[in-house]
């Protein structure tokens, strides 16, 4: 008989008179089950029984060995024992695009687990093709194999579909000798999609300077020399510039690769990651009149050295020699990855989860703040909202000081006018105010702080150097050698672990 459920309700054995011996059948009749029961007086069924029962309905594939069918007998009573089974049959695959495209390196994250520290190879190229190149091709669908239930009737596999490359009239098309194949049909970067692909352009230039002008691109930009300064560039894709960035500002929705070096007061802002090869310099702090670079990536930034810039990056930040004089604030930072000498001179060093460098500080006791345990930017940002909110409560101040005089002097049409422009005045920083406060709100309670941030020093901190982790501060009072992790205690405050010769705290 053939059951919806293989389960078999339990049976009254007194009202067994002869030994019971069923076979259910399964839904997909791709399986058999077998029960066994004995009578009132001990009797069960013999290997005879089952075979027959086997036959009546039909059972003739997929059937267990009569050795193991004895040793079921045996073992009664049995519930519920699988002792046929069909082939199941094997579903041919659609027709799948299989990339033809070379790898490239994207900047993957390799992780060392004894101190959390996260570190980059490099971000590699931008990928392009010419004209003609084969992007994808079609792996022909599959036919699948039949499969046989357990009345040894065939079941049919679902065979595989075959579905055809489609082409983007703009940038790919189907290659007329070979239909299984696309193209491209332009010069450019290609990106694949779950679809298919196609191809965006990619703008290339010699230099980017007063002869090109400001360049805005809806694609990728590949700069064979320098970037001059004054000049302005904003793609749509990435920026690889093999030479060196002046003085400009670029702006990208990709990645930024900077084979030289990044000079000047230079800005860069960019969607995915920022590789500067060569380093970044901008200008010194003590010059007034000029600004310092200033670097701000969603993704990661890598880059040889920094001296007086600024950089704000959501991920990882590192930097293979120093920091000099900077600004730096990301969820990691690590300095002096490929220098065992490097180190973190002056500025501010800001990261949410950890910071990471041979030496902080030098001998001349440079002050150099080192911060984690908060998010730089938005903990940065409601700073900022507070300096505004004080300064427009002192707005609000003087313009109370000024009301009450005019509210003193003699009633005229002057004097009127002028309460009224005050009081308009006092309503906007009032509305100004409750914005900031909003803000501040806001962003409090997007705050997260991260179960274990610390700060660690491989070989020396240098007098005058502050740490920080959340709200509590450490600072040397002289040279600490040797290697230093800063973290938290239960209690909130300062923990160091110390791995060296001196110590002071």
């Amino acid at each position: 008989m053939i059951e919806n459920n293989t389960s078999l309700n339990p049976l009254n054995i007194n009202e067994i008179i002869a030994p019971l011996c069923e076979i259910h059948i399964h839904k997909d009749a791709m399986k058999a089950s077998l029960w066994l029961r004995k009578n009132v007086h001990g009797e069960f069924a013999s290997l005879a029984d089952i075979k027959n029962e086997l036959l009546q309905q039909g059972i003739i594939f997929g059937v267990v060995s009569d050795n193991i069918l004895e040793k079921l007998v045996f073992a009664c009573p049995i519930n519920n024992v699988i002792i046929a089974e069909g082939t199941y049959p094997i579903d041919g695959h659609d027709s799948v695009r299989v990339s033809l495209l070379p790898e490239i390196h994207r900047g993957t994250p390799i992780v060392n687990d004894e101190d959390d520290i996260v570190d980059y190879r490099e971000l590699g190229d931008i990928l392009m093709v010419k004209a003609g190149e084969p992007l994808l091709k079609l792996r022909e669908p599959t036919q699948g194999k039949a499969g046989k239930n357990i009345f040894g009737k065939i079941v049919e596999p679902r065979q595989g579909e075959n579905i055809p490359l489609v082409s983007n009239s703009d940038s790919t098309y189907v290659d007329p000798e070979n239909p299984k194949q696309l193209l491209s049909a332009i010069a450019g970067q290609p990106i694949l999609t779950e679809e298919g692909a196609y191809v965006t352009p990619v703008l290339e230039l010699d230099s980017i300077d007063l002869s090109t002008g400001n360049i805005r691109f809806n694609g990728s930009i590949i700069v064979k020399n320098n970037i001059e300064p004054g000049m302005k560039v904003y793609a749509a894709r990435d920026i690889m510039v093999e030479g060196h960035v002046l003085d400009s500002r670029i702006e990208c929705l990709g990645d930024v690769l900077v084979k030289k070096g990044v000079f000047g007061s230079t800005e860069i802002i960019a969607n995915g990651n920022v590789d500067v090869k060569e380093g970044i310099q901008g200008n010194p702090l003590s010059d007034a009149l000029m600004t310092s670079s200033r670097i701000v990536a969603s993704g990661f930034v890598l880059t040889k050295f920094a001296e007086n810039v600024v950089i704000e990056v959501e991920q990882s930040l590192v930097i293979e020699k120093y920091a000099m004089n900077c600004t730096l604030m990301a969820e990691k930072i690590s300095v002096g990855t490929k220098y065992s000498a490097g180190a973190i001179i002056g500025g501010l060093t800001w990261a949410t989860q950890f910071v990471k460098a041979p030496s902080l500080g030098n001998e001349s006791g440079i002050v150099t703040k080192i911060r984690t345990g908060v998010n730089p930017q938005i903990q940065s940002a409601i700073e900022e909202l507070l300096l505004l909110l004080e300064v427009n409560e002192k707005k609000q101040k003087d313009v109370f000081n000024t009301l009450d005089y005019f509210n003193n002097a003699e009633e005229n049409t002057e004097v009127i006018n002028k309460i009224e422009q005050l009081n308009f005045i006092l309503y906007e920083l009032e509305a100004e105010a409750y914005s900031y406060q909003q803000e501040i709100d806001m962003l409090k309670a997007e705050i997260q702080y991260p179960n274990n941030p610390k700060i660690i020093v491989s070989r020396k901190i240098n007098y005058g150097v502050v740490i920080q982790i959340r709200k509590t501060f450490w600072k040397a009072r002289k040279e600490v050698t040797g290697k230093s992790i800063f973290t938290l205690d239960n209690f909130g405050q300062i923990d160091i672990s110390r791995h060296g010769s001196s110590w002071f705290k």
